[in-house]
């Protein structure tokens, strides 16, 4: 039993220290090289338009359908409409870089 906790607890350091290593060498680099992330947050991103029309109007419903990843309401960011837009990418950048990086963690 021992033995099997710490061989858990060594996989587990080695899985931390492979994810900080990627995550080091892309901050170096623009995201990550990977393809695939630029055409996912392309795909992402195709709901811009949609989205500023519901920024602009808040009589428009306030439910904003994203494309491979479902509809979410987006009232709360009417708030703050200078920097809905910014939090419109960096959301859309993260979900694309968390696709790459459950793709390391499963090859690895």
């Amino acid at each position: 039993r021992r033995a099997a906790c710490n061989l858990i607890t060594r996989m587990k350091d080695e899985s931390v220290k492979h994810v900080m290593e990627i995550v080091e060498m892309e901050k170096l680099v623009d995201y990550t090289c990977n393809p695939e992330y630029s055409s996912t947050w392309n795909q992402l991103m195709s709901c811009q338009q949609q989205f500023g029309e519901i920024m602009e109007n808040e009589f428009n419903p306030s439910l904003l359908a994203i494309e491979g990843f479902g509809v979410v309401d987006v009232a709360h960011l009417r708030k703050v409409k200078h920097v809905a837009q910014d939090a419109l990418d960096m959301k859309m950048r993260m979900i694309a870089y968390w696709k790459i990086v459950l793709r390391r963690l499963v090859d690895w």
